[in-house]
């Protein structure tokens, strides 16, 4: 899948209303909650969430402090919560790829994390904070 199509996946899920599969968070992101959770715990950070493109699906995963873990729509709505008006802004101006690394055939994967440690409002969060790693086939 190219760039551009990839790009319109994330986009159409993560500021649209696009389905996310529940199939590809049980395939990819799933296996993953612990290492997440750890990574959460290790860096101090308020949150993690994890967005994933294989194919044309997407699916989407946000991990609280708390251990407390939302998944697809939910997690895109604990998201806005916390992004306010951010989000809409930082998604929209986003090309999902500016930072990323070529990892593996037709796969995208994007992870971003919020620390707590010199952190200032939910709705402040620069997009410069999402690493994107993003393959193309």
């Amino acid at each position: 899948m190219s760039v551009k199509k990839i790009q319109k996946q994330l986009r159409q899920a993560l500021i649209y209303e696009a389905e996310m599969s529940q199939e590809l968070y049980e395939e990819e992101l799933a296996e993953y909650l612990d290492e997440f959770k750890q990574s959460l715990l290790a860096d101090h950070d308020e949150y993690l969430f994890s967005v994933i493109e294989d194919s044309g699906r997407v699916a989407m995963v946000l991990i609280e402090q708390s251990g407390e873990v939302h998944i697809n729509r939910e997690a895109k709505r604990r998201l806005k919560e916390i992004w306010g008006q951010a989000y809409l802004v930082g998604f929209e101006e986003s090309d999902f790829v500016s930072e990323g690394r070529r990892l593996s055939p037709d796969r995208t994967f994007i992870k971003a994390a919020r620390q707590t440690t010199g952190a200032t409002g939910g709705s402040d969060i620069p997009m410069s904070s999402l690493s994107a790693d993003i393959s193309q086939a």
